[in-house]
């Protein structure tokens, strides 16, 4: 979605989904409370998605 500054790649991997390094995400989230948020703010808290030169 590179209109919104995500660019990202994956590979699902024995049944695991993998996030390869180097990908962007959006900075904060956009969207509904339901859904992805809570796993879009875990993923932040436990350092998976940091900020550029963090």
């Amino acid at each position: 979605m590179p209109r919104h500054g995500i660019r990202a790649t994956g590979q699902e991997i024995d049944g695991e989904f993998y996030v390869f390094k180097c990908s962007l995400a959006r900075d904060s989230w956009v969207g509904t409370e339901r859904g992805y948020q809570s796993l879009y703010n875990q993923l932040c808290e436990n350092g998976v998605l940091v900020e550029i030169g963090n």
